[in-house]
C-alpha cells in the first residue's frame, strides 16, 4: 500500500503474462466504482507491465483492481490511501531533523517528512491543548519541535529496532522502550512538553501543615491547632 495526499496522482504497476489484455478497475473508499474497466497500455510493449493512473479526490483507501484476460486470466488488487490535506503542519521539518543527522538521500527525506507527520499527531493527541498553551507562553514554542525531532532521529539512527550490539570486546544495550525502530514519545520527551505546566493551585507547598480541632481525638484535653501554636511557642 502507498500514501498519496488527496489530489496527487499515484501510479499502479500490474505485472502479468506478455500481450494480456488488461483493465483496471478504481474503487473509492466506500467501495464504489470511480473508473470501471478502464483499458491500460503495456509498457513497453512485450514487458508484462500495465501501468495504471489515479488521482484520489478524497481520503480513505483506494482500491485498483487488475484484471487480465487472454494470454492469462488473472486478478489483482493494489490499495492506496489518500491522506487528506487539511490539519496543521508538522510541529518540525525536515532540515531541522537534517542538521542532526546530516546528508540525506531523497528516500531518507521521504521517510524523514511521513515520520514527521506522524511524531507531530502523536505529540499532539498525547497534548490535545499543545498549541493553546504555546500561544499563551506557558511551553517554549521549541519544545514540541524538539520532541518530534528527537522521535525522528531514533527511528532514522536504528531502523531495524536494534536493541543490543557488540563490537570486538565492547557491547551496549539500548533502552528497549525507544530502541524498536517504531516512533515512540519517551518518558524524556514527555517531560520535555510538561515543563512550562503549572502547579494545581490547590496544592500546597511542601512542609506546610493545615490542622484543625476535630481531625482527631483530643486526648490530651486540647485542639490540635492549640497544640500546634504552643509547639511553636504561639501560646
Amino acid at each position: 500500500m502507498s500514501v498519496v495526499d488527496v489530489g496527487d496522482v499515484v501510479e499502479v504497476t500490474f505485472s502479468t503474462a506478455a500481450g494480456a489484455t488488461v483493465t483496471v478497475t478504481w474503487l473509492d473508499p466506500e467501495g464504489v466504482p470511480a473508473v470501471l474497466d478502464a483499458p491500460t497500455v503495456e509498457t513497453p510493449a512485450g514487458s508484462g507491465q500495465y501501468l495504471a493512473a489515479y488521482a484520489p479526490t478524497v481520503p480513505g483507501v483506494w482500491e485498483a483492481r487488475f484484471r487480465a484476460t487472454g494470454t492469462t486470466t488473472a486478478v489483482e488488487r493494489y490499495f492506496v490511501r489518500a491522506r487528506a490535506l487539511d490539519g496543521p503542519p508538522p510541529l518540525a521539518t525536515v532540515g531541522e531533523v537534517a542538521e542532526l543527522f546530516g546528508t540525506m538521500t531523497p528516500a531518507q527525506e521521504s521517510l524523514t517528512a511521513a515520520l514527521l507527520r506522524r511524531a507531530s499527531e502523536m505529540v499532539r493527541a498525547h497534548f490535545p491543548d499543545l498549541a493553546a498553551r504555546v500561544a499563551s507562553g506557558m511551553l517554549s514554542a521549541e519544545a514540541p519541535a524538539m520532541a518530534v525531532i528527537n522521535m525522528v532521529l531514533r527511528v532514522l539512527r536504528n531502523p531495524d529496532g536494534l536493541r543490543a550490539e557488540t563490537t570486538g570486546p565492547f557491547s551496549r544495550t539500548y533502552d528497549t522502550t525507544v530502541a524498536a525502530g517504531l516512533l515512540v514519545v519517551s518518558d524524556g520527551e514527555l517531560a520535555l512538553m510538561t515543563s512550562g505546566v503549572p502547579a494545581d493551585e490547590t496544592a500546597l507547598p511542601v512542609g506546610s501543615v493545615i490542622a484543625r480541632a476535630g481531625l482527631a481525638d483530643n486526648v490530651w484535653g486540647d485542639s490540635i491547632e492549640y497544640r500546634l501554636r504552643t509547639w511553636h511557642g504561639l501560646r
